[in-house]
């Protein structure tokens, strides 16, 4: 254990399965975003226990929906921009402009999206998807910050061909229940509501946290 971190255990019941662990996390007080290395691995343990999993790299019609995703994820993809290379982060940026450029028709309503109710925001939903606005961190049909994703992105697994994916309303997609959600308990948390990751940069952290009382307060949301 590093000087200044605490190790917590971890122990969720799922469907009658077990996920235990530990995760080692800053004492004091420290931004939320440290706490998303441990959310992303208690993430893909949860969805690990789904079966019948059709999603496989190169399928990235996923990769065209709006991603919900929470306050710290915002930072932590802003940390993990700043991070990249010259040229990866200007190839990024560049994808993120043209993206902003296709959405211009429905910009209004996503910055106005807490005051939609649930029908205004189903609409929202495909009408995103109809301006095919790639994820800036898609490149050559694959995930560019595969390790760093959002949780919202690791939540979304289906059952069914992948073919269906490109359109989602068509009814051939069927989506793989999740038996805990742990971006959505990260948001209620946060208690923010949440943002689309298109909108990730005009989004600051500005709020620091206990981080083991933090990851507490998330578990159990689940």
């Amino acid at each position: 254990m590093a000087d200044g971190t605490v190790v917590v255990a971890v122990k969720l019941l799922l469907e009658g399965r077990e996920i235990e662990g530990a995760a080692e996390v800053p004492t004091g007080s420290a931004p939320r975003r440290v706490l998303l290395p441990v959310l992303r691995g208690l993430t893909d343990a949860i969805v690990g226990l789904a079966e019948g999993v059709t999603c496989a790299k190169g399928c990235d019609a996923c990769c065209r929906q709006m991603v919900p995703i929470s306050v710290a994820e915002a930072a932590g993809l802003q940390e993990t921009l700043a991070g990249m290379k010259a040229a990866a982060r200007r190839r990024v940026l560049s994808r993120w402009e043209r993206a902003l450029e296709k959405l211009r028709p429905v910009m209004e309503q996503l910055r106005g999206r807490a005051e939609l109710d649930a029908a205004a925001l189903e609409r929202l939903d495909r009408d995103y998807f109809a301006l095919q606005a790639a994820c800036p961190f898609l490149e050559a049909g694959a995930c560019a910050i595969h390790a760093q994703r959002p949780l919202a992105c690791r939540e979304f697994v289906v059952r069914s061909d992948p073919r269906h994916c490109a359109d989602p309303g068509g009814g051939g997609v069927e989506r793989v229940e999740i038996g805990a959600r742990v971006s959505v308990a990260l948001r209620e948390a946060e208690g923010r509501g949440w943002l689309p990751l298109v909108l990730a940069r005009e989004l600051c952290e500005a709020d620091n946290v206990d981080p083991v009382a933090e990851l507490r307060r998330v578990l159990k949301g689940l």
